[in-house]
């Protein structure tokens, strides 16, 4: 694929809206940065010129549809003219989106209805990426409304399967934020039926994913049952450090005295604790492209936040950042910041680099999971970090070998003696040479046998403690049970018995052999001729 550029003329018309009224309800119910920025751009207006650039693909990709994960990246409408697309490395391209008003209503589609994104949607199909459209909900009492009616189930449902089909995309994403506990089964029974009536329309390849939370402090979320209605589930893995805390790490990757228990191993475990380890391979973590910056009294970790505005940097600009006031690195959550010592105010910046963003990687390869995900596409800007980072991380998985029989080797047979060969006729029936080895010491097998000091762990036993309370080890995260020694020093070596090669194997039991036997024929033989 070359390097293509989409350019799409904007229409403006009317004037310029104020800016946008708070909503603090959405804002309260939200677990992610979506909301506000959604808020944020809502009524503001859009860029001059929707340029979709398409990036030259990278020199590696994924070999085989077999080892290549789910890759969703959302592209939020305030971007679509600043984003360089990676469909080399997309599975699915999620448009953000329309908004569910009260009533059922879709509204603000935007691009996805005007015709701006059918060339690029063309593009992405070309390049076997799906694109879908999000489906955006931040308001619990809108929620309450569409989905404790089967008749507004139905309504909801078939509105977005119709805007989805209509304009090209192969299926929906659901965004719900604030979903009240009380519709817990109804969102169930909503994204059942998308996904029922997605297929009737355009056939099994339809897609309906749902963006879930990193912490279901609710518990409105049914994990089993949603994953088992959905083609997927992507985490939400950021915020864990919001805008209204105190600044710290946006995507800690493991439990720590110093941050606490929630980061992403937590989350992961939530999730297999509750939709089970059997669905795990439905389950995708996405990854923030932005950061947070705190002001801050001064650079101590974790920092004392002081009075000021907390901004969202990109990710391409924190990448920028840290090349003037270098990166500093939080060990216990894997996260890279730096700190900026200002004239009126000083800042720490918690962000994500390639390095980084490979290790939180490496944690949904490692731990079954269908793939990732990335808020938002177009904050990467033309750096390929991000793309270069899954590369890193998303090991290839060769295709298992045809079951064959296990083949054991007879320890015996390997390193046994080649007898000598012995001319009966020159045998001297008066040599003392020959041994015995006592048949209590046959069948010692080339083996080593640990020590009772054994403490070695099955490697394949990849199970976590329930218990994530953090250590009391200083900084660092509690061990994932997931090592085992290499040191093989424990091992003691077993004096191996060898002996010519019998059908027994040299197996316990008799020691005689047919050479054995032959030999004391021929001596009982050569006796009896001298008698004679």
């Amino acid at each position: 694929m070359t390097a293509l550029s989409v350019a799409v003329t904007v229409i403006f018309l009317g004037a310029a809206k104020a800016a946008p009224v708070k909503d603090t309800r959405v804002l309260e119910n939200a677990f992610s940065p979506l909301p506000a920025a959604w808020l944020d751009n809502r009524d503001a207006p859009q860029l001059n010129t929707d340029l979709i650039k398409i990036a030259k693909p990278l020199p590696t990709r994924f070999s085989s549809t077999a080892g290549q994960p789910l890759v969703l990246g959302w592209l939020p409408y305030w971007k679509v003219g600043a984003v360089t697309l990676h469909l080399d490395q997309l599975t699915h391209l999620a448009y953000f989106g329309v908004k569910i008003e009260a009533g059922g209503a879709l509204v603000d589609s935007r691009h996805w209805t005007d015709g701006r994104l059918d060339q690029i949607i063309a593009q992405a199909h070309e390049a076997g990426v799906d694109v879908v459209l999000t489906a955006i909900c931040f308001d619990s009492e809108v929620m309450n409304e569409i989905l404790s009616s089967a008749v507004m189930r139905t309504k909801v449902v078939t509105a977005l399967v119709d805007m989805a089909v209509d304009h090209g995309g192969q299926g929906v994403n659901v965004d719900f934020e604030g979903l009240p506990l009380a519709r817990k089964q109804d969102f169930v029974d909503f994204i059942i039926e998308l996904k029922a009536t997605l297929n009737a329309r355009i056939g099994d390849r339809s897609h309906v994913s749902i963006a879930t939370p990193a912490v279901d402090w609710r518990g409105a979320f049914a994990y089993k049952a949603l994953a088992t209605a959905a083609d997927a589930l992507v985490i939400m893995g950021y915020d864990y450090h919001y805008s209204g805390g105190p600044p710290g790490p946006v995507a800690p990757l493991a439990p720590s005295t110093r941050w606490g228990k929630y980061s992403l191993e937590w989350t992961v475990d939530d999730y297999e604790k509750f939709a089970g380890s059997d669905l795990l391979h439905k389950v995708a973590l996405a990854l923030p492209l932005y950061g947070r910056s705190w002001p801050v009294v001064d650079s101590q970790v974790p920092g004392v936040r002081a009075e000021g505005t907390v901004s969202s940097p990109s990710f391409a600009d924190c990448q920028t950042k840290a090349k003037t006031y270098g990166w500093r690195f939080d060990e216990p959550s894997f996260t890279p910041w730096y700190y900026i010592a200002g004239a009126t105010k000083n800042t720490q910046t918690w962000c994500e680099h390639r390095a980084s963003l490979t290790k939180k990687m490496e944690l949904a390869h490692d731990r079954g999971l269908a793939g990732i995900g990335f808020w938002a596409l177009g904050y990467e800007a033309d750096l390929d970090d991000p793309w270069l980072a899954l590369q890193d991380a998303w090991r290839q998985v060769e295709p298992p070998e045809p079951d064959t029989p296990d083949v054991v080797e007879d320890a015996s047979q390997e390193d046994a003696i080649e007898p000598e060969v012995i001319d009966p006729e020159v045998l001297d029936p008066d040599a003392d040479d020959l041994q015995t080895v006592p048949d209590d010491q046959s069948g010692a097998s080339e083996t080593s046998n640990p020590t009772e000091d054994d403490t070695s762990v099955d490697p394949k036993n990849d199970t976590v403690s329930a218990d994530l309370t953090p250590d009391t080890n200083g900084d660092q995260p509690p061990p994932r049970n997931d090592s085992y020694p290499t040191d093989t020093s424990y091992q003691t070596d077993v004096p191996v018995r060898t002996c010519p090669p019998c059908n027994s194997g040299c197996s316990s039991g008799s020691s005689s052999s047919p050479i054995a036997l032959l030999i004391l024929f021929t001596v009982l033989a050569a006796t009896r001729r001298k008698r004679a």
